[in-house]
C-alpha cells in the first residue's frame, strides 16, 4: 500500500490517539498488533467494503448481540515452537493456545448464525477455522489450572495410584515412629516434613545418636536434625522413582500435545490472523457506537461535504460543522478570530479522511460524503525547528515546498495560518501565490489565515471561496460555527469598544486604517447584512410553503371525502337495484312453479294469475 502521509502529519493530526481508543476495545494481540500498523487505503472498494464490514458488524452487536471476545494473549512464540520436532510446551502455554482455540471457534459459530444478513462478517467468519480434536485432546490431558490430569493416559493413572499408595505406606510408618514412646524424647516435634525431597522428622540435635538415619538438614538455630530413619529409606526411594515415572510420563503427554499443535501450527497462525481482523472490525464498531459516528458516502472525484461534522477527539458539548469542497470550488480560505476553531476546522477534516480510509465510521450526520485522497498534506501549529536553526516561517516554507512539489489533484492540502510568521506584506503575497500554483492544479485545499488580502483573492478568484469562524460580538466569544461564502472580519476595534477603550481613541485607530482595509470591512459587513435579510425572506418563504402545503393537504382531504360519499351513493343503488332484482326474480319463479303443475284454469281462476303477472311485469319495466 502507497503510503499517503508522513510521520508528520500523522503527528499533527493525533491519529495516534484514534489508534489507542481502537486498542482500549481490543482483545486480541493480533487485532492489537493490526490496529498498530493500520495506515489509510487509497482502494475505493477496499475502503467501501471495510465501511461496510463496520455498519454490518454494528448491526449484528445491536439485533444479535456482543460477540463472545476474550481477553487473548499472544501465541506468536508458542506456535512457532510447537513446530520444531521434539520440542515440549508446558501446560501455562498450552491453556493459552487452548483458549484462543476456544474463543475463536465461540467467535465463528456466533457470527455464522447470523446467516447471510451481513455477508462481509459472515465471509471473514468463515475464514477461522476450527479444531475440535485438538480442543478434544487438550481438554482430555490438562486441567484449568494448568494441571495435567490423571486421564490423561492409562500409564500416568497407574504410576499416580501407586505414587498414592507409596507415599500412604511411608507416612503410616512415620507416624508410627513419632508416636512410639521409645523415641518421645528424641524427638524435636512429632510431625513429618520433606527436605532435599524426602520425607524426614525433626530430632534434637543433642539426641542424634540415639535416632539411626540419615542427616538431610538442620535447622537455622542448629537446635533440630532433620533425618531419615534407616527404615524408611527404601520406602522413600520407592516414592522418588514414582516421582520421576510421573514427570516422564508428564513430558511424554506433553510432547504429544506440542507435536499435535505443531501440525496445525500454519493453520492455527491463519485462524488467529483472521480473529485479529474480526477482532479490529469489532472495535470499529464499537468505536462508531460510542462517537454516534455514521458510514460516509465515498467518491474518488476529490468532493466533501461534511454535515454536521464533530472532531473524534474533542470532549463535552463540541459545536458540529458544516463544510463542502471540490465541486464549486477547490479551494477555502477560513478567517476569523484566534481560538474560533480554524484549526480544529482543518483538524477535523483531516482526521476524518484518515479514519474514513481506514474503514472507521465518522462523526457526521447522515448523508454527509468524502473522497478518497492519495495523499494528504498538513502544515498545522508552530513548527519552529531549533535542531536545523530554523525560523516558524521558514520551518512552514519547507513544508510549503515539499507539498508543491509532491501534491496533485488527487491530494488533500490543509494549510494553517498562510504567510504567517514573516512580513505581512509580503507573507501574504507568497501565500496568494501558493494558493494559485494548487488552485491550477485543481488540488483541495482549506487554508487558514489572517490576512485581508487572501480574502479579496479568494472572493476574486474562479474555483476559490471564503469562510470564517463566527464570533458574537454581545459575549466577546466564537461562537465556533462555520459560515462559508463569507469572509472573516477584523473584531479588534468591536472588542476595544466593548472592554472600554475611549471611542475618541477607537476612532484614531480607525482613521489610520488604509482605505483600503475601511472598503474590505465596510463589505462585508454590506454581505452581512444582506446574508441576514435573504436568510429572513427564506424563512418567510418556507412559512408560506409550509403554510401551502397545509392547505393544499386540507383541500385533499375534503375532496377525499367527496369522493368517498359518491362512492357511497353509487354504492347504494347499486344494491337496492339488486334487492328488487331478486325480489322480482322470487316472485317469477313462484309463478312458474304454479305452470309447471298444470293446473286448469277456469275463466275466473286466470284473472287473478294475469294480473300478478302484469304487476311484476310493470315492475320490472
Amino acid at each position: 500500500m502507497i503510503p499517503i502521509l508522513d510521520k508528520h502529519t500523522l503527528s499533527v493530526l493525533e491519529f495516534s490517539k484514534i489508534k489507542k481508543q481502537l486498542k482500549e476495545i481490543i482483545s486480541t494481540a493480533t487485532g492489537e498488533l493490526i490496529v498498530e500498523e493500520i495506515t489509510p487505503n487509497i482502494d475505493l472498494q477496499q475502503i467501501f467494503n471495510a465501511q461496510r464490514e463496520t455498519t454490518e458488524m454494528r448491526e449484528i452487536i445491536f439485533y444479535e448481540g456482543t460477540p463472545p471476545f476474550s481477553r487473548l494473549e499472544d501465541i506468536t512464540n508458542e506456535i512457532k515452537k510447537s513446530a520444531i520436532k521434539g520440542s515440549i510446551l508446558d501446560t501455562t502455554k498450552i491453556i493459552k493456545i487452548l483458549k484462543v482455540l476456544i474463543i475463536s471457534r465461540l467467535i465463528k459459530n456466533f457470527l455464522l448464525k447470523t446467516k447471510d444478513k451481513y455477508p462481509l462478517i459472515k465471509k471473514k467468519a468463515e475464514k477461522i477455522r476450527t479444531f475440535a480434536e485438538l480442543e478434544k485432546e487438550i481438554i482430555q490431558c490438562i486441567g484449568e489450572d494448568g494441571m495435567v490430569l490423571d486421564r490423561a493416559s492409562p500409564e500416568l493413572g497407574k504410576v499416580r495410584r501407586d505414587l498414592v499408595k507409596k507415599e500412604q505406606a511411608l507416612k503410616n510408618k512415620l507416624d508410627t515412629i513419632i508416636r512410639s514412646s521409645r523415641f518421645a524424647a528424641i524427638i524435636q516435634e512429632p510431625l513429618i516434613t520433606i527436605r532435599q525431597n524426602r520425607y524426614v522428622i525433626p530430632v534434637k540435635q543433642e539426641k542424634k545418636s540415639k535416632f539411626p538415619g540419615i542427616i538431610h538438614d538442620k535447622s537455622d538455630s542448629g537446635a533440630t536434625l532433620f533425618i531419615e530413619p534407616f527404615g524408611v529409606v527404601e520406602l522413600n526411594n520407592s516414592l522418588r522413582q514414582l516421582i520421576k515415572d510421573e514427570e516422564k510420563e508428564i513430558l511424554k503427554i506433553l510432547q504429544k500435545i506440542t507435536s499435535l499443535i505443531g501440525e496445525k501450527a500454519k493453520e492455527i497462525n491463519v485462524s488467529v490472523l483472521n480473529l485479529g481482523e474480526i477482532d479490529f472490525i469489532y472495535a470499529r464498531a464499537v468505536l462508531a457506537d460510542k462517537m454516534k459516528a455514521v458510514e460516509p458516502k465515498l467518491n474518488q472525484n476529490g468532493f466533501i461535504d461534511l454535515i454536521q461534522a464533530r472532531h473524534p477527539l474533542l470532549q463535552g458539548a463540541v459545536v458540529p460543522i458544516d463544510l463542502n469542497l471540490g465541486k464549486v470550488f477547490n479551494i477555502l480560505v477560513i478567517t476569523g478570530p484566534n481560538t474560533g476553531g480554524k484549526t480544529v476546522t482543518l483538524k477535523t477534516v483531516g482526521i476524518l479522511a484518515l479514519m474514513a480510509q481506514c474503514g472507521l465510521h465518522i462523526p457526521v450526520a447522515q448523508g454527509s460524503e468524502i473522497a478518497i485522497f492519495k495523499k494528504i498534506f498538513c502544515d498545522i501549529g508552530d513548527e519552529q525547528s531549533i535542531e536545523q536553526n530554523l525560523s516558524t516561517f521558514s520551518s512552514h516554507m519547507k513544508y510549503i515546498v515539499q507539498i508543491l512539489r509532491e501534491a496533485n489533484s488527487d491530494s488533500l492540502v490543509l494549510l494553517d495560518e498562510l504567510g504567517a510568521g514573516t512580513d505581512p506584506t509580503e507573507g501574504a503575497a507568497l501565500g496568494m501565490a501558493v494558493l494559485d500554483f494548487l488552485c491550477k492544479k485543481e488540488i483541495k485545499v482549506i487554508a487558514t489565515t489572517h490576512h485581508d488580502s487572501l480574502k479579496t483573492y479568494a472572493y476574486l478568484t474562479k474555483g476559490v471561496c471564503n469562510a470564517r469562524v463566527e464570533f458574537d460580538e454581545e459575549t466577546l466569544k466564537p461562537t465556533f460555527q462555520l459560515s462559508i461564502g463569507l469572509p472573516g472580519k477584523s473584531c479588534a476595534f468591536i472588542v476595544a469598544r466593548k472592554l472600554g477603550l475611549a471611542p475618541e481613541v477607537v476612532l484614531q485607530a480607525q482613521s489610520f486604517l488604509p482605505q483600503e482595509k475601511m472598503k474590505v470591512d465596510s463589505l462585508i459587513e454590506q454581505i452581512e447584512q444582506d446574508k441576514k435579510l435573504i436568510e429572513k425572506e427564506i424563512k418567510m418563504i418556507e412559512a408560506s410553503k409550509e403554510e401551502s402545503i397545509k392547505i393544499r393537504n386540507t383541500l385533499q382531504k375534503e375532496l377525499n371525502k367527496i369522493e368517498e360519499s359518491k362512492k357511497e351513493i353509487i354504492l347504494k343503488t347499486y344494491q337496492e337495484a339488486e334487492k328488487i332484482l331478486k325480489d322480482t326474480q322470487n316472485k317469477t319463479e313462484k309463478i312458474i312453479e304454479k305452470l309447471n303443475k298444470k293446473i286448469v284454469f277456469s275463466k275466473e281462476s286466470k284473472g287473478p294469475l294475469l294480473k300478478q303477472m302484469q304487476a311484476i311485469s310493470q315492475e320490472i319495466k
